[in-house]
């Protein structure tokens, strides 16, 4: 077993080339290995990521705001705190705040590689 404690936990701003906005993140796991990366993401209102895949499932557990995801040929999808969504591997889309206020969710990626894709078209 290894614990790792909050305090070492460090927020950071999120990366300016996949997101579209203001965000930071918060690692959890992905300082030691691990079978999966877990991260805390705030985002701003409207921020979003652009479009990506992933080589295995992710799952995002919505904890504040509303929860844009939007998988590639599909309608926009919104969750809300509690909500959980599965993605599918290689299953492209994006996912951020709703432009009316800011978004916090949980990410499990299950796998090890995501691709990063176009920005999504406001």
């Amino acid at each position: 077993m290894e614990l790792l404690a909050a305090t070492g936990r460090q927020e950071e701003p999120a990366d300016a080339a996949t997101f579209d906005g203001a965000a930071t993140v918060t690692r959890f796991v992905s300082a030691t290995p691990a079978a999966a990366k877990v991260y805390r993401v705030r985002f701003e209102p409207g921020t979003r990521l652009s479009w990506h895949t992933h080589d295995a499932p992710q799952i995002l557990i919505v904890e504040a705001g509303q929860c844009e995801i939007q998988v590639w040929g599909q309608e926009l999808a919104l969750a809300r705190p509690g909500d959980v969504v599965r993605i599918e591997a290689g299953e492209k889309h994006w996912h951020g705040a709703a432009a009316s206020g800011a978004m916090t969710h949980v990410a499990v990626n299950l796998g090890s590689h995501t691709e990063w894709h176009e920005r999504v078209a406001r």
